[in-house]
């Protein structure tokens, strides 16, 4: 089963003559990206163990999703359907990942970078700049350092 609004959330864009408002769009491509990058790091734990990088980070993402998870409650935001799990798989060198995690990051940087001027509301700017900065600070330096 597919999301209602797959294409945007495929596409990360948000498109203002959508039959669903602005803030529904950022908050369910913020959610939507969360459960893609989770997915990719427990693929990653799943083949490799649990080494760091992917280890720790698959955490954080687990935390980002329960932030966007509420925030999609409070405002009464449906939360994606996460089709990840079943459609996410590995390169076979640990390299490649972390090349893949790196580049999956500097994605989700700009895409928060792309949705913040979207949202008027306090909470949920504070939130995708918390996560967009946790991003930029914490995880692709990881990735880049491994």
């Amino acid at each position: 089963m597919a999301n209602y609004d797959e294409s945007i959330l495929r596409t990360r864009r948000i498109r203002p003559d959508a039959p669903f408002p602005i803030l529904h769009q950022a908050l369910r491509i913020a959610l939507y990206d969360e459960y893609a990058a989770r997915a990719f790091y427990a693929r990653a734990v799943e083949a490799f163990g649990t080494q760091p990088p992917f280890a720790r980070i698959v955490e954080s993402e687990t935390q980002h999703i329960a932030a966007l998870a509420g925030l999609c409650e409070r405002y009464g935001v449906p939360r994606p359907l996460d089709p990840f799990p079943a459609e996410t798989s590995v390169a076979p060198s640990w390299r490649a990942n972390l090349e893949r995690a790196a580049a999956g990051e500097i994605a989700k940087i700009q895409s928060y970078g792309y949705l913040l001027p979207w949202v008027a509301q306090a909470d949920v700017q504070r939130n995708f700049a918390a996560l967009q900065a946790a991003s930029r600070d914490k995880h692709l330096p990881a990735f880049q350092r491994a």
